[in-house]
């Protein structure tokens, strides 16, 4: 399985905007960071629903709706954490106040991606990084695994009536 081009993009993306939200942390601009935090997660949830199969054309076009599919897609196939998938749905909720209410995002709940969740549970950005990659490179496995097993199948099955026709063709001669 070969990734699509547009996961490529969006995983560079999300690259980009991590390196974007940390320079905006350490410039004491929390809403920022929250901003392009949220915009990094959202685009490796959008790359993943693509590695999993979903086609580009059939990607949700909301925030909600890539949230939604995210969680069925890697939550529920036991992919991704239940936890790390909710941090999107809450860093979502903090990018909204940040971008169109009057509150200010406090440093403190703006680095809690880096340095631990309301859990309690710390991790940083590049450990959730690595996280998502080794669920993506599992989930790829899996989907490679499971299209050989059914292309193994089917030739087998291919074989099979070969074979009965061999039969076929050794009883006529006889």
């Amino acid at each position: 399985m070969t990734w699509e081009p547009f996961a490529r993009v969006l995983v560079r993306k999300s690259q980009r905007a991590l390196k974007v939200a940390r320079l905006a942390l350490n410039a004491g601009d929390s809403d920022s960071a929250v901003n392009r935090s949220y915009y990094a997660m959202l685009n490796v949830a959008q790359a993943a629903l693509l590695s999993a199969g979903v086609a580009e054309d059939k990607l949700p076009r909301t925030h909600n709706g890539v949230s939604e599919a995210f969680r069925l897609h890697a939550v529920q196939s036991g992919l991704i954490d239940r936890q790390l998938a909710s941090e999107l749905s809450r860093t979502e909720s903090l990018r909204i106040k940040a971008d169109y209410t009057d509150l200010e995002i406090e440093p403190k709940t703006a680095t809690e991606s880096e340095t631990g969740s309301a859990s309690g549970r710390p991790y940083s950005l590049e450990e959730e990084r690595r996280q998502a990659r080794e669920n993506w490179l599992r989930l790829r496995q899996q989907t490679t695994g499971a299209r050989i097993a059914t292309n193994r199948e089917r030739g087998a099955g291919q074989d099979a009536k070969k074979d009965l026709g061999h039969a076929q063709d050794n009883d006529v001669d006889t």
